[in-house]
Order: C-alpha cells, then sequence, then structure tokens
C-alpha cells in the first residue's frame, strides 16, 4: 500500500466543492465491518423527497461520486483504492464484499489497525474539505446529533492522515470518546449532572485523582486536539463510567 495520496489532494484542489470522507458501518448487505473511503460531490437532487408512506426522506445535499467510492477491509486498504482511483486506473472493485457468483462474503477486518482505521471502528466519521488556503478536517461521532471532536487545518490528505498515524490512540479511549459523544446526545449540558446524588459529585466526579486521571486521557490524544465538545465527551464518559464502580447511598436507606 503506497502512503502517499497526492492524487488524492489534487482531486480536491481541483474543485472546490468536493469532500473527502471515511467511515465506519458494522452490517450492511451481509457484510460486516465495513470501512468506507469516498469522494462526494454535491447533490443535484438535494431536498427532493423519496421512498413511500412512512419511509420517506428528502436527499441531501451531498452524495458519492461515481467510481470514487470504496468499501473496504480497514481505512488504508481504503486509501490506497480510492489513491488509484484518482489516479486514472480502471477497473477497482471493493475488497469488502458479496461476490455475485460465487455468494461468498468478504467482510472488513474484525481487529482495527492502529491509527486512523482505529478512529473509523470505534464509530467516528472523517471528513476533508477545501478551504480559504488548506483543507478543513473534521472528526465526528454520535448517532443523530453527532459531536465535532477535532478540527484542524491541514496542506493535503498526507497530512491529515498522518496526525493519525503517527500517534495511535488506544481503542479502549476512542471507544470511551465516542460513548461520550452518544451520551452527549442526551446531556448536552453538564449542569444536567446536577440531577445525581450529590455523594457522587463530591466523592468521584471532581476529585484530585479523578482530574488527574482526565488530563492523562487528554495527553494520550497526543498531537490530535480535541475539541471542547470532544473534551467534554470524554469527560461525560469517564464521569459515568466512575460513577459505576461506586454502590448508590441511597440504596443504604
Amino acid at each position: 500500500m503506497s502512503d502517499d495520496y497526492s492524487a488524492i489532494t489534487d482531486m480536491l484542489r481541483s474543485d472546490s466543492s468536493l469532500t473527502f470522507g471515511m467511515g465506519y458501518a458494522p452490517m450492511s448487505h451481509g457484510i460486516s465491518h465495513r470501512r468506507v473511503v469516498i469522494i462526494a460531490e454535491p447533490n443535484p437532487d438535494e431536498g427532493r423527497e423519496c421512498g413511500s408512506g412512512d419511509q420517506t426522506y428528502r436527499m441531501g445535499p451531498m452524495r458519492d461520486k461515481a467510481g470514487y467510492t470504496f468499501v473496504s477491509r480497514d481505512a488504508l486498504e481504503g486509501l490506497d483504492l480510492l489513491r488509484k482511483a484518482c489516479e486514472g486506473e480502471k477497473g477497482l472493485k471493493d475488497t469488502a464484499r458479496t461476490d455475485h457468483f460465487t455468494r461468498e462474503t468478504i467482510d472488513g477486518f474484525e481487529e482495527p489497525s492502529p491509527g486512523i482505521d482505529g478512529w473509523l471502528y470505534a464509530g467516528f466519521n472523517f471528513s476533508l474539505k477545501p478551504g480559504k488556503d488548506r483543507f478543513i478536517a473534521s472528526m465526528t461521532g454520535g448517532t443523530f446529533k453527532p459531536a465535532e471532536v477535532f478540527k484542524g487545518t491541514v496542506n493535503s490528505v498526507d497530512d491529515a492522515i498522518a496526525n493519525f498515524e503517527v500517534f495511535p490512540v488506544e481503542q479502549e479511549l476512542l471507544h470511551s470518546l465516542y460513548r461520550g459523544c452518544e451520551l452527549r446526545e442526551h446531556l448536552l449540558d453538564m449542569r444536567n449532572l446536577g440531577i445525581l446524588p450529590k455523594a457522587y459529585t463530591e466523592r468521584a466526579m471532581f476529585s484530585d485523582e479523578f482530574r488527574d486521571e482526565y488530563e492523562q486521557a487528554l495527553n494520550r490524544f497526543g498531537v490530535v486536539q480535541l475539541t471542547d465538545n470532544g473534551k467534554n465527551a470524554l469527560l461525560l464518559s469517564m464521569v459515568l463510567g466512575r460513577l459505576c464502580k461506586f454502590k448508590d447511598p441511597i440504596s443504604d436507606h
């Protein structure tokens, strides 16, 4: 596999309306653990209603660019396919797929590779869009109200991927961050935690030991600097994880 993605960068620079994206889908059409790598383009049918009955939906602002969407076994494999497509190679096929002749299903890898693949495996989505002078990189997590946990500017696709590859984050920590993004959808304001027993807040939430543990967790993200939303999501996940270790004092009465 190549670590030179300049062909993808050149395509994005050639048309500022394009977006590069990466994501993860646990199961689709019988294929599990799929990674998806795409170039998206503006959708001319944005807003059009599709479906029927109670299964209707409106088409979004972007759609996959034909010939530049790949389903793969891990993130770097998908990147390699997209690179080849941007270089003009034809006849490329998904590496995680169902063979319609043999009916053989090729699933994605159940264990993530260190780096960007670990982020996708934990449930995050990555995007890269052309900005005024540089590209805008973004990592989001959550199902219905995704939280942007990372945002930065880079010079190329290579730089964007390198940020995650050179300093891999432990999978357990990534899952904790994503869990916090999901919880954040229900508790958007940390003040809502005031409904918890006071004993919890004094005993676990903001003790010196807990604050040190939280700061150490932030440092383990290395060069990937979390946004305020990302920091709050991680804090929320760690707080509730700590609370689960204590017996509810109310149950003693």
